[in-house]
């Protein structure tokens, strides 16, 4: 099952319930539904319902409090289209039946609770939906549970195991650990052969990580600002954002440690097979013939006579004399795969042409493409399967093209099966996601890393930094950049549109930032932003496709940084460097230099070729800094920094303030 653009057999959605915790604030929800986003939940949810069809008015008390709680229909637009603005995933509990309409016209699932499990109308209202449909099992028996999920099959017929996900629940606020009762999880997975989650209502995250471990593809926890203060009960028994950040974290790490069904070899196993078993050697010379026996000749029976002989020595994966992974000394010659072949092609024809690589292995979704281009190299494996690639213990380096959702699962996929990384831009799309990696390349510092940040290897740009070190162009005081994507159809048509998050700041505008910083040999340290989504409205994109950021450096200059992916004009980078002595202006034609502020003085055209890269470029260097040959022209901070930025932007675009700029890389190597 696919589920807000997750593979749920491959993945664990971690789902944020508000619920109604904000006690019928709308600014309260969106608060919140912004910190679960922040947090890394993958999903936010609410509860929606018609107070009178909720509660009776023979209990005035609490009819007074659902109406107070509820969100009407404006409240409902609202959060909605500031999920989007935001890049979160907001759906909703439908709790009365009567808004299931309403959910299923704004959000892209329906979730059904616990308490409406026997509640035939509204199941069968919700499934027929079309949306996938997460329905909670707390309070019910098995009898109870085979009904419902009956009733779903009825209404889905053969897509059902697409589009309904069963979840484990203990209704109780809160739920005793011990009552907690984990093992439903794989149960119902294997007696319905659905989708399963666990829906937690126990304080802390122990059920969850337990659920996860067995087998849980959605974990869903209610979610608050804060507890403290607070007399709703599900405050209580709420995650706040620190607490469920370290929840997403722990369950990216368990979902990642479960690994396939079986007992395969992996891939860290296998150059320590022969260092770790026992093997035979003569304790003294031999001629040669000699029948061996235990007795008269003195033989030994250990590990590490054979092991000393028979380690290998060059380097893939990890091994007993680098257990980190990474190059190691002797290793002259790099076997590297390429995942995707869009623009992977191109990574793969440099990657072909180097003396010290080797293509060993190609990968894309579409086998008509896979096999044309691969007849370009018969010698590299094809397969369609990104996980075999990344798991093979013959490959030294994955150059990662994919899809930008596929990146981070990708890239901490092959650093933990002991693997250099060059990876597409952005190399992930959320600081929670640059965090995990950060920490993976910090348990493995003979790793590398590096991105396709590929503007500071044009011609025209790498003249114009020679010319601001030679001091030109005196004392930078203003930076300005853009990103004219000129694309706007493959936002709203192609695949970027159809993820439940892209961001073209993310996407486009971390070129321009680390150009910008590249110039300048400084860092951007603080960022001011606004957006909007004027060219792709109506499309179903949902972000921002134009921002715009002031900026200012470290050494005191300022500058301003544009994203604009709607623009009715030719995909094009433009840019003006002013400094105390000299001005440079990036035009489409040429570049100009202006010497003088004299308005009768002409610039100096430069013709250096623009942009005049191949997407390959800053592979050579990458690979020569693997093999312990020099610098990559584009390093771990290189990669770390730009997206630092780009974060910072993007938050300050949705929240309307100045963001200081937290850069991670520093937390790993100075």
């Amino acid at each position: 099952m696919r589920l807000f653009g997750k593979d749920l057999q491959r993945e664990v959605i971690v789902v944020a319930e508000i619920g109604v915790n904000h006690e019928g604030d709308v600014d309260a929800a969106q608060r919140m539904i912004t910190l679960a986003h922040e947090a890394g939940a993958d999903a936010v949810k609410l509860q929606s319902y018609t107070p009178e069809r909720f509660a009776s008015a023979a209990d005035p008390v609490r009819l007074a409090r659902v109406r107070r709680f509820c969100l009407d229909r404006a409240a409902h637009e609202r959060l909605a289209a500031h999920a989007r603005s935001i890049g979160a995933t907001l759906f909703s509990t439908c709790v009365t039946e009567d808004v299931i309409p309403m959910l299923a016209e704004l959000f892209p699932a329906i979730k059904v609770a616990s308490g409406d499990i026997n509640f035939e109308v509204l199941v069968r209202a919700a499934v027929r939906t079309g949306k996938p449909v997460i329905l909670s099992t707390g309070n019910a028996d098995v009898d109870e549970i085979d009904q419902a999920v009956r009733w779903c099959r009825e209404e889905a017929g053969a897509n059902t195991a697409e589009r309904v996900a069963i979840m484990h629940c203990v209704s109780a606020y809160p739920a005793p650990i011990e009552q907690a009762n984990v093992l439903g999880v794989p149960f119902l997975r294997d007696r319905y052969g659905l989708t399963t989650g666990y829906s937690n209502h126990v304080i802390g995250a122990d059920a969850c990580l337990a659920a996860v471990a067995l087998g849980a593809s959605i974990v869903e926890v209610h979610f608050t600002d804060r507890r403290e203060g607070r007399e709703f009960r599900d405050h209580a028994l709420s995650f706040e954002p620190q607490e469920l950040a370290a929840l997403v974290g722990n369950v990216r790490r368990i979902r990642a440690a479960l690994g396939t069904a079986g007992k395969p070899l992996q891939p860290a196993e296998l150059e320590i097979r022969t260092a770790m078993r026992k093997g035979v050697a003569a304790a003294q010379d031999l001629a040669a013939g000699t029948v061996l026996a235990a007795a008269g000749h003195g033989v030994c029976c250990g590990r590490n006579a054979v092991a000393d002989r028979q380690a290998p020595q060059g380097g893939r994966g990890a091994g007993p004399s680098d257990p980190a992974g990474g190059h190691r000394p002797g290793m002259s010659r790099l076997r590297a795969a390429v995942i995707g072949l869009g623009v992977g092609e191109k990574l793969a024809e440099t990657v072909a042409s180097l003396p010290d690589c080797e293509l060993a292995s190609i990968c894309d979704l579409d086998r008509p493409r896979l096999d044309a281009i691969g007849a370009r190299w018969p010698s590299a494996s094809r397969t369609t399967n990104a996980e075999e690639v990344l798991r093979d213990a013959n490959v030294d380096l994955v150059c990662i093209a994919s899809f930008d959702d596929h990146h981070f699962a990708q890239v901490m996929t092959a650093l933990e099966h002991g693997k250099h990384v060059f990876v597409e831009k952005p190399f992930v799309q959320r600081e929670a996601e640059a965090r995990a990696v950060k920490d993976a390349l910090k348990a493995r510092p003979s790793l590398r890393l590096s991105s396709n940040l590929i503007l500071r290897r044009s011609p025209r740009f790498l003249d114009l930094r020679r010319r601001i070190d030679a001091g030109e162009l005196g004392r930078l005081y203003h930076l300005e950049g853009d990103y004219n994507y000129g694309r706007l159809h493959k936002i709203v048509e192609g695949w970027r549109g159809k993820l439940d998050f892209y961001s073209a700041v993310q996407g486009g505008g971390v070129h321009v930032a680390d150009l910008l910083m590249w110039l300048a040999r400084d860092r951007i340290v603080e960022v001011s932003a606004v957006g909007n989504a004027i060219a792709s409205e109506g499309s179903g994109f949902r972000n921002f496709d134009m921002v715009v950021s002031t900026l200012k450096f470290a050494g005191g200059a300022v500058g301003k940084l544009g994203v604009n992916f709607g623009c009715v004009f030719p995909h094009f980078h433009p840019m003006a460097i002013y400094g105390t002595d000299a001005t440079f202006v990036n035009a489409p034609e040429h570049a100009l230099l202006y010497r003088s502020r004299d308005p009768g003085a002409a610039p100096t055209k430069l013709d250096t070729e623009y942009p005049g890269t191949h997407k390959g470029d800053l592979i050579a260097s990458f690979v020569s800094a693997i093999l312990g040959r020099g610098e990559a022209e584009v390093t771990e901070r290189d990669v770390f920094d730009s997206l630092a930025v780009c974060f910072a932007i993007e938050q300050s675009a949705h929240t309307g303030t100045p963001v200081r700029v937290e850069y991670l890389w520093d937390e790993v190597r100075t």
